[in-house]
């Protein structure tokens, strides 16, 4: 009997290691894809910062071709910069209508426009503006909190904040902003 409950201890200790072996790997997983995804984050970030300030020097369809829509593109570009510039998507109700205003554009062409140039739909649009200006935010003031910057985005709830963050960038916020801050001393694609 004595030998039973110590082969039943012997089995359950080796399970145990087991899976304390296969939390501490996905850990490990976890830790290195939030930093690569921070990284890809920093990339992307700095790649519209060049673009922002420099601008496209043309836009052409996939054969390089000038596109006939090169003035839409031109005004999309415009009311881009306008709304990151001005903070436009900070209000909570900032929405199509809003868009349709600054585009001057009919709201049944709006989401072609949007899907077009942006490759999402209208409210993808906007969520995008706001996770982008969130990263600015975490880059910027570490010290703020995540409802703090949830209510700069526009965000009404600071779950809401959390979740759109771990649908467009892999991670919550508070672990990017671990990253970040851990890499922030190294240029982006010097990692």
């Amino acid at each position: 009997m004595n030998d039973h409950i110590i082969y039943i201890f012997a089995v359950a200790g080796f399970f145990q290691l087991v899976l304390i072996f296969i939390l501490l790997y996905q850990g490990l997983i976890e830790r290195k894809r939030n930093h690569q995804m921070t990284e890809m984050v920093r990339r992307l970030m700095h790649y519209r910062d060049i673009v922002i300030l420099n601008g496209d020097a043309n836009f052409t369809d996939e054969n390089g071709n000038f596109d006939a829509d090169q003035k839409l593109f031109k005004l999309f570009k415009e009311v881009d910069k306008r709304i990151m510039k001005e903070h436009l998507f900070a209000d909570p109700n900032f929405g199509r209508d809003d868009l349709v205003r600054l585009f001057g554009t009919d709201k049944n062409n709006l989401p072609s426009v949007i899907q077009r140039f942006a490759n999402t739909n209208v409210p993808g649009y906007i969520n995008i503006k706001r996770m982008e200006y969130a990263i600015q935010l975490i880059k910027q003031h570490p010290e703020y909190t995540l409802g703090a910057i949830a209510e700069a985005c526009g965000i009404k709830s600071a779950a809401t904040f959390i979740r759109n963050f771990r649908n467009t960038y892999g991670m919550t916020p508070s672990e990017f902003r671990r990253y970040y801050e851990k890499d922030s001393n190294t240029p982006p694609g010097e990692n």
